[in-house]
């Protein structure tokens, strides 16, 4: 299976907050929700896309995406070879 940003934010769960102004409505909403275990998706006002924010704001979401299992400990070495190996693909 071809990976997506689509489907990793439906394999992480996300919050659908609606529809927020263009001003500062979705920064704020992403401050809030920061560091949590859910993605955050919302619509502007005005635009007919769809953003989706907090996808790899915390550790755990970074190894999810690399597709590496989570080390008790030696997080950043696991991290550092994940990406070599991928990068070597």
């Amino acid at each position: 299976m071809k990976a997506s940003l689509a489907s990793f934010v439906e394999r992480i769960g996300y919050e659908d907050v609606g529809l927020l102004s263009r001003d500062f409505e979705p920064a704020a909403a992403l401050k809030r929700s920061q560091g949590g275990p859910r993605a955050l998706r919302f619509s502007v006002r005005d635009s007919e896309l769809q953003a989706v924010g907090n996808v790899v704001d915390t550790r755990s979401k970074v190894m999810t995406a690399l597709g590496v299992e989570q080390p008790e400990g030696r997080l950043q070495e696991a991290a550092v070879s994940a990406l070599i190996a991928s990068a070597a693909r």
